[in-house]
């Protein structure tokens, strides 16, 4: 799982994403509606860093490429896309 920690811990700098570690639970994407019910739930324990990074920009989260750069009017808040297959 080292490109999940990878993930994690170097790439999650994503607009309105937020990591919340569970000791013992497999690493999952959950995405929420603005109300915080479960869109969608990825298990991405398996998953390359290039995949996660991937999914998450097909589910229309904005990835900073440096600190401090602003975040598009339009990447500011959901709704982003659910999509019935992942990649």
């Amino acid at each position: 799982m080292p490109e999940v920690k990878a993930f994690i811990y170097d790439d999650i700098p994503i607009h309105n994403v937020e990591f919340k570690s569970i000791p013992g639970a497999d690493p999952v994407i959950k995405l929420l509606d603005a109300e915080k019910n479960v869109l969608k739930e990825v298990q991405i324990s398996d998953m390359s860093r290039e995949k996660i990074n991937a999914l998450m920009q097909n589910f229309g989260f904005f990835k900073k490429s440096q600190p401090g750069e602003p975040v598009p009017s339009e990447k500011i808040s959901g709704p982003y896309h659910v999509f019935s297959d992942d990649l």
